[in-house]
């Protein structure tokens, strides 16, 4: 039904009602308009009226209209026939108006009741038409909360004239908030609704999750857009254009309440807890991951991991973190693991002590603790006993056979064994070899991730020669963000996906990079956000992005 840059609207049949007025008095006339539209007005019978207490029926008087479009060479007409239904309201009060009905081809159009407001004097009416022919409603989820709650953001686009063609004037900073996107139409659909006693088409812009940072009273930002609407003119082949911004609501951030728990890790939501090893038995000197595992809904990405001591016979390095969440309509959804490399020099059953991790939860308005109990780890000694006719060389490599008398029987021994023998001496040395690299990645996950960094690069890189192929913008797109955010990740050890901007342009800065390498960088990322979270995009020169990141990766790597 639509295309970017362009919106076509196909209409079969509409039916709808909204009155002249919000508000009424009583004893004075009150008038409703029940609207048909169609390609065509052929057989098309009248309304039927609804019962309506309390409201006396006077007259009622029809119009007609006819308004041509061309769109993309083809022309269109639509007809628009209004019933004005006029009453008398006989009480004071607050009313439902009941939808009206119409039958046409075997099939029963209704129209969306809505309620008016019925007063006694003159200065308690409304007019409906006070509402601009145009505008962006700002819809907030909710105007008071902590911080670090989720607020659901959607931007409404309303006109009175149907819409064929929508373009982003600015895109504003969210400076002040942790953004993510929930939803953003790669179509732009539009609606017809009521509102305010008033029908309108509709397109739901885009629908945005934000975290507070801040505390106090914040503004949410305002997105601007240029608008096409039909302007009923059959030689104007292009319509009007508005210049349509935002509105932007004020909404109160409360400071988490004082004192704040020592084990308090930035969770404000919802969430449950448990601690597990991935395997719960090791030999000495194995490494085993012990994970905590966050689930639940809301800020899951700010949580911090909580900090457990390396005690006698363990050591204990710094976290892993893994985020596995979507953002929905009611706030961040999924869960979060740490996972702690632990490596016992001892063998036995170790245990650690419990730990607590404190989040806050805006419905219950105080601190949760959860307690956690960390299951035992059994650890294996390095050795392993004799069995009959074995003697154990050094530790638990070398295993020698007696018995033997290899001076008897090595002129029977034929010329390949000799090379199998030098072969299975060279393996051993490799498999050990192995293992020391494997247990140095355990321990270092900086030096493990500096590793993959390569296989990820090369990988991404073929990625993107196949998305400018197959000129799959959006596919390109995706792929070069997650690249970018990898290489960070990988390649300083940082958890790229939960910064901002602003904080891997700092990672970059503390690293010594030169400053003109690092803008290219950060606006490579930029590029990727305004371009993947537009409703509209143009094209993109993706053989520059890719050269461009080509050069930019080569540098800092």
């Amino acid at each position: 039904m639509s295309g970017i840059g362009s919106l076509l609207l196909l209409i079969s049949l509409n039916f709808y009602a909204s009155p002249r007025y919000t508000t009424g008095v009583v004893n004075e006339p009150f008038s409703i308009d029940v609207t048909v539209e169609s390609e065509h007005m052929k057989d098309i019978p009248e309304p039927v009226q609804p019962s309506i207490p309390n409201f006396s029926f006077v007259g009622k008087s029809v119009s007609t209209s006819t308004s041509i479009s061309i769109i993309n060479g083809k022309m269109k007409s639509t007809y628009t026939r209004t019933y004005t239904y006029t009453y008398i309201p006989q009480k004071k009060g607050t009313f439902t108006i009941p939808p009206f009905k119409l039958s046409y081809k075997g099939k029963i159009y209704k129209t969306e009741p809505f309620t008016v407001h019925i007063g006694e004097g003159k200065s308690e009416r409304e007019p409906a038409q006070t509402l601009s022919p145009i505008f962006i409603r700002t819809i907030v989820s909710r105007k008071k909360v902590y911080r670090g709650e989720g607020i659901l953001v959607e931007y409404k686009l309303y006109s009175r004239k149907p819409i064929t063609g929508i373009s982003p004037s600015n895109s504003p900073e969210y400076d002040k908030f942790w953004k993510e996107d929930v939803y953003t139409p790669k179509t732009l659909s539009t609606d017809i609704e009521v509102y305010r006693g008033i029908r309108f088409y509709t397109i739901t812009l885009k629908k945005l999750l934000l975290y507070p940072l801040e505390t106090g009273s914040i503004k949410i930002p305002a997105p601007g857009y240029n608008v096409q609407v039909e302007s009923g003119d059959f030689f104007d082949f292009f319509g009007k254009t508005y210049s349509v911004k935002a509105e932007s609501p004020v909404i109160n951030v409360m400071p988490l309440p004082e004192p704040v728990p020592d084990d308090f890790t930035g969770g404000v939501g919802e969430f449950t807890a448990r601690a597990y090893f991935e395997k719960d038995t090791v030999m000495t000197g194995e490494g085993a991951n012990l994970v905590l595992e966050m689930k639940g809904k809301g800020n899951i990405r700010f949580i911090t991991a909580p900090e457990i001591r390396s005690t006698t016979g363990i050591h204990i390095y710094s976290p892993e973190e893994e985020v596995k969440a979507k953002p929905t309509e009611t706030g961040d959804q999924g869960r979060k693991l740490f996972k702690y490399l632990m490596v016992c020099t001892s063998p036995g059953i170790k245990t650690l002590k419990p730990i607590s991790i404190s989040y806050f939860s805006p419905s219950k308005r105080t601190y949760v603790k959860l307690k956690l109990n960390i299951p035992p780890l059994v650890v294996y000694g390095g050795t392993r006993q004799e069995k009959k006719g074995e003697k154990i060389k050094g530790t638990d490599i070398a295993y020698i056979k007696t018995g033997v008398n290899m001076e008897k029987n090595f002129r029977l021994i034929p010329v390949w064994v000799p090379v199998l023998l030098i072969f299975f001496t060279i393996l051993p040395l490799g498999m050990v070899l192995y293992d020391i690299e494997r247990r140095k990645s355990e321990r270092d996950i900086g030096y493990a991730r500096l590793k993959k960094l390569p296989g990820i690069t090369k990988k991404a890189f073929r990625e993107l020669k196949n998305a400018m192929l197959k000129k799959d913008e959006e596919e390109f797109l995706k792929v070069l963000y997650k690249l970018l955010l990898d290489f960070i990740k990988y390649r300083f050890n940082v958890e790229a996906y939960g910064m901002t901007v602003e904080e891997i342009q700092s990672t970059l800065r503390a690293k010594g990079f030169e400053e003109a390498l690092i803008e290219r960088f950060i606006n490579l990322i930029r590029v990727c956000e305004e371009r993947r979270f537009t409703p509209v995009k143009e094209g993109i020169d993706m053989d520059w992005l890719y050269r461009e990141t080509r050069e930019v990766i080569n540098g800092i790597a």
